[in-house]
């Protein structure tokens, strides 16, 4: 099953993938995700882009494990590629409307058809609006708001016979509040205020307003609704994006076919959010970033039989911009004297990707086939980047004096605005530094599979992956702290069986796997001084996952229809390693399990339908989905238990005319399970990001 977390604190909002419990999530928009997402095999390189990706659907190909050997990018956890619904050669449109609760109104629709005897096309929109969904624990206010739209055009053109061009533009704006944390507790990164008697102590303005609140205020409630944040701050966040893609056939020859992928994507990301959960202005945060993706992609494929071939090439240049801004007033923002108010971070790098890959697939007989791929990938990446004084000069005057205090005169003054990163040998400012992170692999695939019948498929595989290492957006006192993240691998091993049972009406899949990881890249925390224990990637030398999963469909009746799966997975830490926890104690994470990766998961959905033979037809029916508990970072601490839920999603509806209408009331987590989905220890407040409430409402479709 695909995991699609909204972790809106973590990763404001963007889409996390996961697939056998295993995620990968930081709260950069650089980073790539372990699991990669495709349209139409066109990459979505980074998870920020992908939030338009299921706009008018055909159907959603799921590719489990490592990945990147026969298209696109390298990938650890899979792939998900999603197919647009194509253009067709006769007209025909659909529309689709939502309401619900806090008043949520979905709308949307296609038309499609041919524009001339060669070319057809495909128009596809939706907008997607929703009231405020939280409210504030200390005054009368609300936040949630969700304003996202999108569009898609798909051009079909065959000019000829044998030649087949597929031009795609899409784009969407997203004008959505960012979620608001629940304050758990007090915990302040500095233990005691500032004082004639201890220089070196905190903030003090910080303790007295956070004491009050506490007072005041307290803890959120076991409420999936109730949060705070800073009065009177704007949480909407404003991000655009657009891409324009071309796929182009030629058939070379009857079974030869030469596949060009092109596509260019231009991201630009305006993301403020409260991390602190009160209302106190502790550290509000905005993020923007500016990425653009120039990829090209040529393959040939040859289909002869028992003989499938294909080789290909790769190439992606990313300009990858991203800067934090934030005003801080928490107890640490107090340094050398003096208070450290406006920071900004800069991360700037240039990435360009090259990759050679091939497969092979014969069959040999008897059902039996053999499968082999081979992938070289080269990365160059150049980062610049530092910690920058925010244009008032607090940070600029407090780590002068740390400079001038350890470092050989003459001291050096750092302007108001300036990078106050430290070299760590020297202490002497280092300005805006440049580094560079030059990376290859080979990754492959092998496997065996044995087909006795049409309704019986064994097979046995073991594959290698990589995934590309980066650059953190990290406030850096010290240039060591800015080292870069080197690339993860996985040597991963799978078997299973695919059966069709009871006359077609039963269909069974079962898997068990084995992955090995080094480098395994998770978010963490860092002890940063002069700064705190903050979150950022870690690297973590030696992790094992071994599991199980099944997945059951059955037609029980012809009336009746009934599906479930299932994951069990045992994620943990196979080396010793030293680590901060979000508290910033050192702890051996060896045998522990990987943050956020609970050991089962499952889900269940069953239908039945009415009047089976009638023009209209009444159905009804239930989805269940559960999750063992996990724990949200290193460290077994109880503050960071991801209990266990289940949620249980209720429908009934009525479908006309052979499924060209319909009517259908649900309700989701109709239960109204409190749970969260991640807990955070950000610099003063431990906070929790909670679940959706219970929601309903009433969904109508046409086709025509």
């Amino acid at each position: 099953a695909i995991k699609i977390v909204d972790l809106a604190l973590q990763k404001y909002g963007a889409p996390v993938y996961g697939l056998r419990g295993i995620s990968f999530y930081d709260t950069s928009a650089v980073s790539q995700p372990a699991v990669s997402i495709y349209v139409d095999q066109i990459p979505l390189p980074v998870s920020s882009v992908a939030r338009g990706a299921s706009l008018d659907i055909e159907r959603v190909e799921v590719l489990k494990g490592p990945q990147g050997t026969l298209f696109g990018e390298n990938a650890t956890g899979g792939a998900v590629n999603y197919i647009a619904a194509k253009p067709t050669d006769h007209f025909t449109a659909g529309l689709d409307a939502l309401y619900g609760r806090f008043n949520q109104a979905e709308v949307g629709g296609f038309v499609s058809g041919p524009l001339s005897d060669t070319l057809t096309a495909r128009l596809a929109a939706r907008t997607e609006q929703r009231g405020d969904w939280q409210y504030s624990t200390s005054r009368k206010d609300s936040l949630g708001n969700r304003n996202f739209n999108e569009a898609r055009l798909l051009l079909d053109w065959k000019p000829v016979s044998g030649v087949r061009f597929e031009l795609n533009v899409n784009g969407w704006k997203d004008r959505s509040d960012t979620q608001a944390a629940q304050f758990r507790r007090f915990a302040p990164a500095n233990a005691t205020p500032a004082s004639p008697t201890n220089p070196t102590g905190g903030y003090p303005p910080a303790y007295v307003a956070f004491n009050a609140y506490v007072q005041n205020v307290g803890p959120a409630p076991e409420n999936d609704r109730a949060a705070d944040w800073d009065q009177g701050i704007d949480l909407r966040r404003n991000d655009r994006y657009y891409q324009v893609a071309l796929r182009g056939e030629v058939d070379l020859a009857e079974h030869l076919t030469l596949t060009s992928l092109s596509s260019y994507i231009n991201y630009r990301g305006y993301t403020p959010v409260d991390v602190d959960g009160t209302s106190y202005a502790a550290q509000p945060v905005t993020q923007t970033d500016r990425l653009s993706f120039l990829s090209q992609e040529l393959r040939a494929s040859l289909d002869s039989g028992p003989l499938n071939l294909l080789v290909g090439g790769y190439y992606q240049h990313a300009n990858l911009d991203e800067d934090l801004y934030s005003t801080i007033q928490a107890t640490a923002s107090q340094l050398a004297g003096a208070h450290n108010d406006m920071l900004h971070v800069i991360n700037d790098q240039r990435v360009n990707t090259y990759a050679g890959f091939g497969g092979i697939d014969v069959r040999v007989g008897g059902g039996v086939k053999l499968q082999g791929s081979v992938r070289y990938t080269k990365q160059n990446r150049d980062y610049q980047g530092c910690a920058a004084d925010g244009g008032d000069g607090g940070f600029s005057l407090a780590f002068t004096r740390i400079s001038a205090q350890f470092s050989a005169p003459p001291p050096t003054i750092i302007a108001p605005g300036a990078c106050f990163t430290l070299d760590q040998v020297t202490f002497k400012p280092a300005g805006l530094l440049n580094r560079s992170l030059n990376e290859d692999n080979v990754s492959w695939r092998t496997g065996i599979s044995w087909e006795p019948s049409s309704r019986t498929l064994f097979y046995v595989n073991a594959t290698k992956g990589y995934k590309a290492g980066g650059f953190p957006t990290l406030a850096a006192g010290f240039t060591s702290q800015l080292n870069a993240i080197r690339q993860e691998s996985v040597q991963a091993y799978e078997a299973g069986v695919k059966l069709t049972l009871a006359a077609g009406r039963v269909q069974l899949n079962a898997a068990a796997f084995h992955y090995d990881y080094t480098n395994k890249q998770i978010q963490g925390y860092v002890q940063n001084p002069p700064f705190v224990n903050l979150p950022t990637l870690i690297s973590v030398p030696k992790a094992t996952i071994n599991g199980v999963e099944i997945s059951f469909a059955w037609q029980a009746l012809p009336a009746l229809r009934f599906s479930a799966s299932g994951t069990f997975v045992d994620a943990h830490v196979s080396q010793s390693f030293l680590t901060a926890d979000p508290f910033a104690t050192k702890v051996d994470i060896n045998g522990q399990r990987l943050p956020g990766t609970p050991r089962v998961q499952g889900n269940m959905d069953a239908e039945y339908r009415f009047n089976l033979e009638g023009s209209w037809q009444p159905y009804v029916g239930a989805a269940l989905a559960f999750q063992s508990s996990s724990y949200a970072a290193f460290g077994q601490n109880a503050e960071f238990v991801l209990p266990s839920r289940t949620l249980i999603d209720l429908r009934a509806g009525v479908e006309g005319d052979n499924g060209r209408w319909r009517i259908e009331a649900f309700g989701r987590n109709v239960t109204n399970r409190y749970y969260w989905i991640n807990v955070i220890k950000q610099i003063d407040t431990v906070t929790r990001l909670a679940g959706m409430p219970a929601t309903y409402g009433l969904r109508l479709s046409y086709r025509y």
